[in-house]
């Protein structure tokens, strides 16, 4: 918790810490995020872009349902974010409440009373490397570079954005995305000037399997 009406503990305020602070958030930027930040940063806009559309179309539950195992929208302006029998928390009417994407496992909440509250959650994609490589089933499937399309839209993203990730040629990239488009594994939608690109039901399970297409309904 912090609020501005709470003092630091002490050791927070020990003589040089925010100096030694300053230079090891230098240091995990320059040597963990900065050379992979523009994948990351994709990912995050992508999964805001995917939200919003599902707020405008299916409303707050379902955007809430996949923040996290105890997340729910109970509806009547009531969130739940834990399991923990204790008193609802009625915030002020011109508080903020915030939604923000992390590329991290963990899921957990925050607040700076009196009006600030965020709800930190994991991208969708945020932990999938392009590196890694499709399945060799995929593969030989649907060819190389449309496994390594499948593979990376797990999470909406646009074609430009596809060809910095993967290393194919924007042209080529479009090419491929039409075969994909017809054989239902992908699904687009425009967000402003950009056209955003992900997996359908049956690319998921397609890229899951790795081996073979899902079976064919009966009948």
């Amino acid at each position: 918790e912090c609020s501005p009406t709470r003092d630091l503990p002490d050791v927070l305020l020990r003589d040089g810490l925010t100096e030694r602070g300053t230079e090891l958030l230098q240091w995990v930027w320059t040597h963990v995020l900065a050379t992979d930040w523009a994948r990351r940063e994709r990912i995050l806009r992508a999964d805001v872009v995917a939200r919003t559309s599902r707020l405008a179309t299916q409303g707050w539950a379902a955007v809430v349902r996949d923040l996290g195992r105890d997340r729910e929208w109970v509806g009547d302006g009531h969130l739940r974010i834990n399991n923990y029998d204790l008193p609802s928390r009625v915030l002020p009417d011109d508080a903020d409440l915030f939604f923000v994407p992390v590329n991290h496992r963990a899921r957990w909440v925050g607040w700076l009373l009196p009006r600030r509250y965020a709800v930190y959650y994991p991208v969708a994609g945020a932990l999938a490397r392009v590196d890694a490589g499709a399945a060799d089933g995929l593969e030989r499937l649907v060819g190389r570079s449309r496994a390594r399309l499948l593979v990376v839209l797990e999470s909406p993203t646009s074609t430009s954005g596809l060809a910095a990730t993967t290393g194919l040629a924007v042209g080529s990239v479009g090419d491929h995305l039409k075969v994909l488009l017809g054989a239902g594994l992908v699904l687009r939608r425009r967000s402003g000037r950009e056209v955003l690109y992900w997996r359908t039901a049956v690319g998921d399970a397609l890229v899951a399997s790795g081996t073979t297409q899902p079976p064919l309904p009966a009948g």
